[in-house]
């Protein structure tokens, strides 16, 4: 069992500093930039590349590993739950209940791109599929996955055929679109209004297709778990097929919005099949770790650290990220490109990594998961003791 708990920690580690390839273009600049490697003018010759490569090693590969990895620990809480006798369903509500007003708060008022509020919901329905046969879970996670895709590809529809507004604007953006959202995002009150509505629109998202194919991803990990593929080194040569096709089909992809043309409009439409290619590299990621888990090496039990607080690491990210763009140097929101954007990314993984080790060598439990603890378990200490 510790074998296998030591490998969920480090691909978790990894999951959790891996978004932060991605978010940071959603954090530091505008939507646009993450859909699009022109998104403004007069950026460096690097651009085009790093697109590239975060388009084809980090874009929904990460994301998926995180929700393959979510659904292993609500099944395995539930587990733990049931063979101590204890209200399995009801101690993952409280859970998921709190952890939906961490992500409504987290969403509103520090980063746009929450997904702490999707999970808690995809859990809300998760939550009743825990108990079900392999096959029932199966079935379900296709169905969920297909549903996603489907209800995805008709907002794409929308979009291209009937005219329905997106919020992105036409790339690159202009010096003065640029300045004026650069005021609002980093400026009172115009940035808590501009982030309401657009995590509001989020909010009407997350049923609409994000709910399903997330769930569809937690229902894969949590059957890829009870077939030991997360502890036993048999699943690896699958895994690194998935990898290897995963890698290959995203190319695919990446040909195509080189064809159509790298607007933002295109990096949305076609976010939906990177969505399928993302789960094949993520699987194929987990068994490369699975096989490293093992490993003394002292890369790994840092990111094994990392993984034990993967809440805490995450919100420390948003609020980072926040602090930097909107108080310290709020001149830089929306001037800096994927260059100069990663290698700040590159920096906050190191500062993260630190802190995570420091913290476990010396006070164990992160503090938001102690905190998080707390909160869903108080009013069932007092039942149980």
């Amino acid at each position: 069992m510790s074998e296998r708990i030591e490998s969920l920690d480090l691909i978790r580690g990894v999951a959790i500093l891996g978004i932060l390839f991605m978010n940071i273009m959603a954090m530091a600049t505008p939507i646009e930039a993450y859909y699009s490697p022109f998104w403004r003018e007069g950026l460096s010759a690097l651009e085009m590349p790093l697109y590239q490569m975060q388009s084809m090693v980090f874009e929904s590969r990460f994301m998926s590993m995180f929700s393959l990895l979510f659904g292993v620990g609500l099944y395995i809480q539930y587990q733990s739950a049931l063979a101590k006798d204890l209200p399995a369903r009801a101690r993952l509500f409280s859970r998921l209940r709190w952890l939906l007003l961490f992500g409504l708060l987290h969403g509103f008022l520090v980063f746009v791109g929450d997904i702490l509020t999707l999970y808690a919901c995809c859990g809300f329905l998760l939550v009743w599929l825990l108990g079900m046969s392999n096959k029932k879970q199966f079935g379900l996670a296709l169905l969920f996955l297909v549903l996603g895709q489907l209800l995805m590809l008709s907002l794409v529809a929308a979009v291209f055929f009937k005219g329905v507004p997106m919020v992105m604007s036409e790339v690159p953006l202009s010096p003065e679109a640029l300045s004026a959202l650069q005021q609002t995002w980093t400026s009172y009150p115009d940035r808590l209004i501009a982030q309401a509505v657009e995590f509001g629109q989020f909010l009407l998202f997350i049923p609409a297709a994000a709910l399903w194919h997330n769930t569809g991803l937690m229902l894969i990990g949590i059957l890829l778990y009870k077939k030991g593929f997360f502890h036993q080194s048999r699943f690896i040569p699958w895994g690194l097929a998935s990898l290897v096709l995963g890698l290959v089909l995203g190319w695919w992809v990446q040909q195509l919005r080189a064809e159509i043309g790298y607007s933002s409009d295109v990096g949305f439409a076609t976010m939906l099949l990177m969505m399928l290619t993302g789960l094949l590299s993520a699987i194929g990621y987990c068994s490369l770790l699975v096989l490293a888990a093992t490993s003394g090496n002292v890369l790994v039990r840092l990111l094994k650290n990392a993984g034990k607080m993967a809440f805490t690491l995450y919100i420390s990210q948003s609020v980072l990220t926040y602090l930097i763009f909107v108080w310290l140097v709020p001149q830089y929101w929306g001037q800096l490109g994927r260059p100069e954007l990663l290698s700040l990314v590159v920096a906050l993984t190191v500062l993260q990594l630190w802190f995570a080790n420091f913290w476990q060598q010396k006070y164990g439990q992160g503090p938001l998961e102690k905190g998080w603890r707390y909160l869903a378990y108080r009013r069932f200490r007092q039942v149980e003791s």
